[in-house]
């Protein structure tokens, strides 16, 4: 064997020799990395993630993770082991030095990384160098050929923006550690059958939770006060955290803020959010007197807010009026409106709360507490018929508290009136008296009645209007409920109804006794007409026991009718009888 042919060997055999030494720097089982074996972790123990301004959602464009310039971003694999695969970064990035590992290698400028022996131990950290827009695409090779996954990264210069309107909430509420989130606020705002009391915060605030600022009130009781709970955050929705803010908040109308006597609170070391030392406590003016205030909001120099806040005044005036005759053994009722000297309805969250404002002693009407066993001298926020509140409105900004209208019972035990009137004492301790209204009872049952139309001649086309009037034994009307039961008819020829009367009916207005129907006139019905209306009264006497009779007319539309030929034919044979009676004169003389 020749020494060329010798050299030619051993270098055969040294390349056979490196090539197994190369494929063997790589597993055997070796095989690419999979899209869904990438995890950008952002929130996990271990995690390299810092300066993380918005996590947002990174494999879409449109929604990039935010990172301040220094922060880092780790990526970790799920995958099995001896994964490979090869990631580029563009943009102000690049794979930071001090996280590599066996398995990684970078290049010079350290922004392509080539996963040579990946696996959950394997933790690529991404740096931000810059502000700008960074782009880490991940193949299966370094032939960069099949894209496996692109994320999508912004860089800023400091997630510290500063307190942001948009993503700030400012909100009013009664609590100094309670506020409503939006989904508080929207359960009770479209329930209609939520009682005042429900209208309260519920959620104890914390350094996060506060997603709106919907007001959990802004009408408030004499003396009462309010809550400012505020939560700033900067551009990326992230508190804006520190102890060094600055808060200010300014009232006017000579407000009372932070319990102070000045209209004014700062603070410079307010640390973004009201749940770490109280919520700002904000008082009327002067005690009873009713007055709107306004309050600003500024954290570092930034206007978050501005918010009107209402405090009623001391109890100044109440109304009374009869809404329901009572029958004997049964209840009647009368309604109220208690008043401050602005004109704000009271109730039992804004005015007087004295158990005892019935202040008449009555004979033979007793009366009771109010609805729900809630003493009128309460002033309960309750309904006068029982199915809806006085005054509720609902949606942005609005109150439960404005109603201040409910309504107390009393029982008869004998028909008849009787003047009653209410007294209160204001929160100074002065004693009110109400207006005098008169309460009657009587009966359930028809004893009497009597019907008309609101004319007596009509034109074809015409509405009409029939009214009933029942009268009970005691000769005032009917009590709340009465209806002209079995035996109950009416007829009105000539006339159609546009709601047909019922035996169920009630009367129409309350404590009148009254039922009103109305009737449209037919077309081609002139003539003269009796309409009647019968109810089987409870009175045994026959002239009551009887039908009523309306008379009345209803006029041509001004062609010839039946009733003008009438007429003329009875005319002439009055004229023809006249000529014989003279003629019979004249031959009698001759």
């Amino acid at each position: 064997m020749s020494t060329k042919t010798l050299r030619k060997r051993i270098a055969l055999v040294a390349v056979s020799a490196m090539g197994f030494g190369l494929l063997s720097a790589t597993a055997a089982n070796a095989d690419a990395l999979a899209a869904s074996e990438i995890v950008n972790t952002t929130a996990a123990a271990g995690v390299n993630t810092t300066r993380l301004c918005a996590a947002g959602t990174p494999t879409a464009v449109a929604t990039p993770a935010t990172i301040g310039v220094g922060g880092t971003y780790q990526f970790t694999l799920s995958g099995g082991d001896a994964d490979t695969g090869y990631a580029v970064i563009s943009g102000p990035a690049n794979w930071s030095a001090t996280a590599a590992t066996a398995g990684m290698v970078f290049d010079s400028t350290q922004t392509t990384l080539t996963l040579t022996d990946g696996d959950s131990s394997v933790v690529p950290v991404l740096s931000v160098s810059g502000a700008g827009a960074i782009q880490v695409a991940w193949y299966t090779s370094t032939a960069a050929t099949t894209l496996l996954e692109t994320y999508y990264i912004t860089g800023v210069a400091s997630c510290t923006s500063g307190a942001s309107v948009a993503n700030s909430y400012v909100q009013v509420s009664d609590s100094s550690s309670y506020i409503d989130t939006a989904a508080n606020w929207i359960a009770r705002q479209t329930n209609t059958a939520t009682t005042s009391t429900a209208f309260l915060a519920t959620t104890d605030q914390s350094a996060t939770n506060m997603d709106t600022s919907l007001d959990v009130r802004t009408l408030f009781a004499n003396d009462a006060s309010a809550y400012i709970a505020i939560e700033a955050n900067d551009a990326y929705k992230i508190a804006i955290g520190g102890s060094t803010n600055l808060l200010v908040i300014s009232c006017d109308n000579a407000a009372r803020v932070n319990s102070t006597v000045f209209n004014f609170y700062s603070t410079s070391s307010f640390t973004g959010e009201t749940n770490t030392g109280g919520a700002i406590r904000v008082q009327q003016p002067v005690s009873g007197v009713a007055a709107t205030v306004t309050c600003t909001v500024s954290v570092n120099g930034v206007l978050l807010s501005t918010k009107a806040i209402k405090f009623a005044g001391d109890l100044a005036s109440i109304t009374i009026a009869a809404s329901r005759i009572g029958a004997p053994g049964s209840t009647g009722r009368f309604t109220y409106e208690a008043k401050d000297a602005a004109g704000n309805r009271l109730t039992s969250a804004l005015g007087t709360s004295d158990a005892d404002v019935l202040g008449s002693n009555i004979s033979s009407i007793t009366l009771t507490s109010g609805a729900g066993g809630v003493t009128l001298g309460g002033f309960a926020e309750v309904t006068a018929d029982g199915a809806s509140y006085f005054g509720q409105s609902y949606g942005a900004g609005s109150n439960p508290y404005v109603s201040g209208k409910g309504y107390a019972t009393f029982t008869c035990y004998d028909y008849g009136t009787k003047a009653i009137s209410v007294y209160a004492y204001t929160a100074a301790g002065a004693k009110l008296t109400s207006n005098t209204e008169t309460l009657t009872c009587d009966d359930a049952a028809v004893y009497t009645y009597a019907a008309s139309l609101d004319k007596a001649s009509y034109k074809q086309g015409d509405v009409a209007t029939l009214t009933i009037t029942a009268k009970g034994s005691g000769g005032n009307a009917t009590a709340y409920g009465t209806t002209p039961g079995a035996g109950y008819s009416v007829a009105m020829p000539g006339m159609t109804a546009v709601t047909t009367p019922a035996t169920t009916d009630t009367e129409t207005v309350s404590r009148t006794g009254v039922w009103t129907y109305t009737y449209t006139v037919n077309v081609g019905a002139e003539g003269d007409y009796n309409g009647a209306v019968k109810i089987a009264v409870a009175s045994t006497s026959a002239q009551y026991n009887k039908s009523v009779t309306i008379p009345y007319s209803i006029a041509s539309t001004g062609g010839v009718t039946n009733a003008d030929v009438l007429k003329s034919i009875v005319a002439l044979i009055a004229s023809i009888n006249k000529q014989i009676q003279a003629l019979q004169k004249l031959i009698l003389k001759r």
